[in-house]
């Protein structure tokens, strides 16, 4: 058994019909002193009540709408494309993300398929809530021809999930229903005028206006500080211009009032490893600062550490007791004081020792470890200078 009311409310029987309805007076901007801005202070003992509850409800979302208002502005923030449909009088909106005038989120989670010549009885030529009276269909429209009308979104609240509920006066009925739920939804609609908020040749204002400083106050009249932003007059965002003639849609026009919210949802930055400065790079430094002592040292430096070590000269880097014949002195012939300084202290003198004989393992230690010094102080210099 299963009972249905025209409400789409049901609570007889073992079954639960699921119902929508638009839920009126959810828009707009609050005022100053505003119970918005009250919160609920809870304490020992106290008898919470569904006022108590609503209102934190009430205080965390109009504090979201204020922020949304007054630091992001509205409009598309990504998505909600218009494009035709396959019928002659229709569109299709796509899945998009839209802040709407009063700070509201409206989130469009698929494509819309939008019939522009028919709405419901509350004006909505698409909505999600649902009709109110699911026994009346949908009223065709003849729009305009020869001029553009404007499909726009505004953010609606939905009821949903009616529950049995117990009856708060007398008698006896045992099949009141109440919405358990509000959920966050949209309409959308066929406008034949701008809204108030569309002024006429209107342009975005420039981004040096958001990021500049107010100008100099006037001795005497106080600071000059931006103003913050008017409650907007309207809900509506409008998606695009379209041109309906003979019941079929001829032009969409998606740029002459769609507007945007800047977003960074797209942007990211990643960290590189820090790279050494190639030689290139540091003597174009040098030569920048014009110092030509620092040149001759750079030449030198770069000579040095592109040179095998064997044709090394000068007592700044020639290390007593290496003959070049021996074991390590034929390893070093090889090898550049960059590639010395590459490998890291331990790893140099491990190398090196290993391919001495066991006898001479303690003094070539030593003399591999004074090696990798000077050439890492060679490094140390070119680099820092």
């Amino acid at each position: 058994m299963t009972d249905v009311s025209l409400g789409g409310c049901s609570c007889g029987g073992s079954a639960v019909a699921v119902g929508s309805a638009a839920v009126a007076g959810t828009t707009g901007c609050t005022g100053s002193g505003s119970v918005s801005r009250e919160r609920t202070r809870y304490f020992a003992r106290q008898l919470v009540g569904a006022d108590d509850l609503t209102q934190d409800q009430l205080y965390q979302r109009e504090k979201s709408r204020r922020h949304n208002r007054l630091l992001h502005g509205w409009g598309i923030v990504c998505g909600a494309r218009v494009r035709a449909g396959s019928a002659p009088c229709e569109v299709v909106v796509e899945a998009g993300y839209i802040l709407g005038p009063y700070g509201d989120e409206i989130q469009l989670d698929g494509d819309i398929v939008v019939d522009l010549c028919s709405e419901d009885l509350d004006g909505n030529v698409a909505s999600s809530c649902g009709p109110v009276d699911p026994w009346c269909a949908d009223v065709r429209v003849d729009r305009p021809s020869g001029r553009p009308v404007y499909l726009a979104v505004a953010y609606a609240d939905c009821l949903s999930t009616p529950v049995r509920a117990v009856s708060d006066g007398c008698g006896c009925d045992d099949t009141l229903c109440e919405y358990s739920r509000i959920r966050d939804s949209y309409r959308l609609v066929v406008l034949e005028d701008l809204p108030s908020t569309y002024p006429p040749g209107a342009k975005p204002p420039q981004l040096s206006r958001s990021v500049s400083c107010p100008p100099p106050a006037v001795e005497g009249q106080g600071c000059n500080c931006p103003q913050c932003a008017t409650c907007p007059t309207a809900p509506w965002v409008i998606l695009a211009d379209i041109t309906v003639d003979g019941g079929a849609v001829t032009g969409i026009d998606c740029d002459s009032h769609r507007r945007y919210v800047a977003s960074f949802g797209g942007f990211y930055f990643a960290c590189e490893a820090e790279v050494p400065p190639r030689q290139d790079e540091i003597r174009a430094k040098l030569e920048r600062s014009l110092r030509p002592e620092a040149i001759k040292a750079f030449e030198e430096a770069a000579e040095l550490t592109t040179a095998p070590v064997g044709k090394w000269t000068g007592d700044r880097l020639s290390v007593q007791g290496i003959d070049e014949n021996s074991a390590i002195g034929r390893r070093l012939k090889e090898l550049t004081i960059a590639e010395i300084a590459a490998q890291g202290r331990t790893t140099f003198v491990d190398a090196m020792v290993s391919a001495t004989s066991k006898p001479r393992r303690a003094q070539v230690a030593d003399q591999a470890d004074e090696v990798w010094t000077k050439a890492a102080d060679v490094i140390i210099t070119l680099s820092s200078t």
